[in-house]
């Protein structure tokens, strides 16, 4: 399941999508030396309807292609510090794989530099003396096809995640802004409207360390993590896998995030409960409420169950020994048993002589 959550990130560029439809005209970023020529190029972008951020030299390049995720990045070949290839070296492995065309413009005609520069991916080439309308026609020839094959991207995107059977949301940071409607059913909701945000939504503290793993890899500091066996707030009975993808590794944090609802192993009850977390104590007198054995719990005793020690149980579960511990005395002390297999047996009424 977790491979068709990766091949959606690599048919689409989710992070560039999302730019482009809050932004209504496109961004133009031109790196150039500070001087009157480039100057006019600048304003005849913007008199065309561009947006215009102007980069003066590598770092302040680079860092402006960051923050302000350009639509195409038009580059003058001479630079102060280094030349415009170096440039788009630099930067094509973590901000063009969005998707962002490169034009990169010359004083004068050279052929030797053209045929390197489509060698090593430049997407178009300008010169000067500028003819304003030739330039502006072939940004927007660019601007064209990138917009055309965003728009495939866009529909295979939109097919894969509404038709997927498996339940995936969009979350910007800890807000959900979209999700599909086997997420909205697993979770009992009709619209992404009514989700609470992601953390508010899961039961993090029940499990150590789940919560920061989480944040971690909203924030982008890692791209993906996994949380197993964690229930919702609202209805604590059911235990769900969750697999995360940060996506965006610059100022906008996305990610997606896929929920599975976990298998049980064990599933025969005792004394007619169809329940696995309702326990009936024998000692009990009828007219008494059954004891509640919570999800967690049901976790550490289907391992036990298994024949895992305390150790791997914490492994698995990623959890400390002491936790694993602590759980198996409060189900010892739920179920009025003194040990692991006794209460394995009362809860589930099955011979287990290897635990």
């Amino acid at each position: 399941m977790f491979i068709i959550f990766i091949v959606i990130l690599i048919v689409i560029r989710v992070n560039r999508l999302i730019v482009n439809f809050i932004r209504k005209n496109q961004l133009v970023q031109v790196i150039e030396p500070s001087d009157r020529n480039f100057v006019l190029l600048s304003h005849l972008l913007r008199d065309n309807n561009f947006l215009v951020v102007r980069s003066f030299g590598l770092s302040d390049a680079i860092q402006k292609a960051i923050d302000v995720l350009p639509d195409l990045i038009l580059c003058n070949y001479s630079l102060p510090e280094c030349d415009g290839y170096q440039v788009y070296n630099i930067i094509e492995k973590s901000i063009l794989k969005n998707g962002t065309p490169f034009i990169v413009y010359f004083k004068q005609y050279d052929l030797e530099l053209i045929q390197l520069g489509l060698e090593i991916g430049v997407d178009n080439f300008v010169f000067m003396p500028f003819n304003g309308e030739r330039i502006i026609q072939k940004i927007k020839s660019v601007l064209k096809k990138v917009e055309e094959h965003k728009l495939f991207e866009l529909n295979c995107f939109n097919k894969l995640f509404f038709s997927s059977p498996i339940g995936i949301c969009i979350t910007r940071m800890t807000k959900i802004e979209s999700a599909n409607s086997v997420f909205l059913k697993m979770l009992d909701f009709s619209s992404a409207a009514q989700l609470p945000p992601i953390d508010s939504l899961f039961d993090f503290e029940s499990l150590n360390g789940s919560r920061s793993k989480l944040m971690n890899c909203l924030k982008g500091m890692c791209t993906d993590c996994e949380i197993h066996g964690i229930s919702r707030r609202a209805n604590p009975e059911t235990l769900f896998d969750i697999h995360v993808v940060h996506f965006n590794k610059v100022t906008l944090n996305y990610a997606l995030i896929q929920i599975v609802e976990c298998k049980r192993t064990l599933t025969k009850p005792l004394n007619g409960f169809s329940n696995r977390n309702m326990f009936k104590d024998s000692n009990l007198e009828s007219s008494q409420v059954a004891v509640h054995i919570t999800p967690r719990e049901l976790q550490v005793i289907d391992y036990s169950a298994k024949g895992l020690p305390i150790k791997q149980i914490a492994s698995q579960l990623d959890i400390s020994e002491r936790t694993v511990e602590k759980h198996r005395s409060n189900i010892m002390r739920k179920t009025n048993t003194s040990n692991i297999i006794e209460a394995i047996r009362a809860i589930y009424g099955i011979e287990t002589s290897d635990v």
